[in-house]
């Protein structure tokens, strides 16, 4: 056959896979359209704006993140709060991450292994794509509309290792593809801070599958690397000069929860990552992780970790295309599970990008060790339980009501989840359960601070948020004491809080606190 002919051939072959994976997306995924924006998602609602075509150059906000906010503005005037567009966007961007994958998958296989078939690579490639995008940890980054942020991250950030791919192969256009990379990369940085990993981990991925060695990277590469280092700097120095906007986020707490403490419980989560990767059950969109202080546990969590980095160092040393999988794993997680302290010490989102080494891991093992109709009949049956569970989990998305109510039974110490579950029953106008809610936090409150030999009190105690909420607890209980005349109560509530060691911006003053205090005012003197 002609190559002409091949090469059409396989280009038809690949817009009909690329299509299957979109369509498997889209249908394990079909239920979201209609969920509302939830978590981060309603301050960004509330916060987004309607471009104009005579004002472009108010389309840019200086701000972190800056790119994909203007993704959610540029949505919002084409189509106002439209919530299908918005979750099909989100579709379209996970999915195109999902035809990256897979292409680069294939491509480094055929670089690198020639003694695979094509229709192996293929399958592989494809397989490896299907398993990380139908997996329900993904629901995080897909499903709840803000963590868009992630998956458009992750998009560019894959997008940039396929420029490199093809920009090494043989008579391309390196400094076209180059350049195309680099502007990926730069997107990626201006949609999400994590990006700053793709220079090291483009470095690892040319010398596992591209170059002959360290010095032919140098050669014909350096103003590549050099130019992404620069961005990196400025990147970081960024992030300094605007300390207080992480700070205020959430980030970079070191007053709320030291480095220390941070660095110490990070295996226990990275082993957590790893074990939702394998086996997704109990997924939780806020598992306020507690920081670890056992010290049996934190000896068990650091031996297996400092063991799987000896093991993926020799892994690298003996066959650098494997080693490079457990490196990417944990090198994306270094920004979030390292020494940069972040007020929640675990989000199941930051797996996003990480989650595709083990489904390659897992694709290449299948395919390489069993039979090829058996393979392929396996990972059919693989993505089909992952599409049924992504399905099953998107359920928790449809209302505030229905995603807290899983997260407070999941973790039962979470403050913030029994606050979102009371307010969200008020607004259904289910006020004396909301209060049981609110009730639940002063109780874990009060059983933190008396250090209770209680399993959920102990958590409570060591997860950094939790006092963040027992202010608004005793707040609506206050109010609730006063709408029944109960003065004595709501008495009580208010001077609690007075006495609590943190309190909302603004603290005493805050509006809700200063409303309180009014009505107990108006009360005691109309009695």
């Amino acid at each position: 056959m002609p190559i002409k002919a091949l090469t059409t051939n396989h280009r038809v072959r690949d817009l009909g896979l690329l299509t299957l994976l979109a369509a498997a997306i889209f249908a394990a995924n079909a239920n979201t359209l209609t969920f509302p924006f939830l978590f981060d998602g309603l301050p960004l609602e509330q916060g987004l704006r309607t471009l104009s075509l005579g004002d472009p150059v108010n389309w840019i906000r200086i701000r972190p993140r800056l790119f994909g906010y203007l993704t959610f503005d540029l949505q919002h005037s084409l189509h106002g709060v439209w919530l299908p567009g918005f979750h099909l966007a989100n579709l379209a961007i996970h999915a195109g991450a999902a035809g990256l994958l897979f292409l680069i998958v294939r491509g480094a296989i055929n670089r690198t292994a020639p003694g695979w078939s094509g229709r192996r690579a293929t399958a592989v490639g494809f397989f490896s794509a299907l398993l990380w995008s139908l997996h329900p940890l993904q629901t995080h980054s897909v499903t709840y509309l803000y963590q868009r942020f992630e998956s458009l991250m992750g998009l560019f950030f894959l997008a940039s290792v396929w420029c490199l791919l093809k920009g090494t192969a043989t008579g391309a256009r390196q400094t076209v593809w180059l350049i195309a990379g680099f502007t990926c990369f730069c997107l990626g940085v201006a949609t999400k801070e994590v990006a700053v990993m793709i220079p090291l981990l483009l470095l690892l991925f040319d010398r596992a599958y591209l170059a002959h060695s360290w010095q032919d990277i140098l050669q014909r590469r350096w103003a590549f690397y050099l130019a992404s280092g620069a961005v990196v700097a400025a990147g970081l120095a960024y992030v300094l000069a605007n300390y207080e906007h992480y700070l205020a986020g959430g980030l970079l707490c070191a007053n709320r929860v030291s480095v220390w403490q941070y660095l110490r419980t990070q295996p226990e989560v990275v082993l957590h990552y790893l074990a939702q990767a394998v086996w997704p059950s109990h997924l939780s969109i806020d598992p306020a992780w507690p920081v670890q202080n056992d010290p049996g546990s934190l000896t068990l969590a650091w031996t297996i970790v400092v063991a799987g980095l000896a093991s993926t160092w020799w892994l690298w040393r003996q066959d650098r295309r494997l080693g490079f999988l457990p490196l990417w794993f944990g090198l994306i997680l270094v920004p979030t599970s390292s020494v940069a302290p972040v007020i929640d010490l675990a989000f199941e989102h930051r797996v996003y990008l990480s989650l595709a080494a083990p489904a390659v891991a897992v694709t290449v093992a299948v395919v390489r060790w069993l039979p090829i109709k058996i393979a392929l009949a396996t990972c059919v049956i693989a993505a089909g339980s992952l599409g049924i569970a992504t399905w099953q989990r998107n359920e928790v998305h449809a209302s505030p009501l229905a995603l807290w109510s899983d997260t407070a039974i999941k973790a039962p110490h979470n403050t913030r989840a029994w606050a979102n579950v009371g307010s969200a029953l008020l607004f259904a106008g289910r006020a004396d359960e909301a209060m049981l809610a609110f009730r639940r936090i002063v109780q874990l409150f009060e059983a933190a601070v008396a250090h209770r030999p209680d399993p959920v009190a102990s958590a409570a105690r060591r997860t950094p948020r939790t006092i963040e909420y027992v202010w608004y607890a005793y707040d609506r209980l206050g109010n609730y004491a006063l709408d029944r005349g109960d003065l004595e109560t709501a008495r009580r509530c208010f001077a609690a809080i007075t006495h609590l060691p943190d309190l909302p911006k603004g603290g005493l003053e805050h509006p809700a606190i200063r409303r309180l205090r009014s009505r107990l005012q108006q009360v005691s003197s109309s009695k």
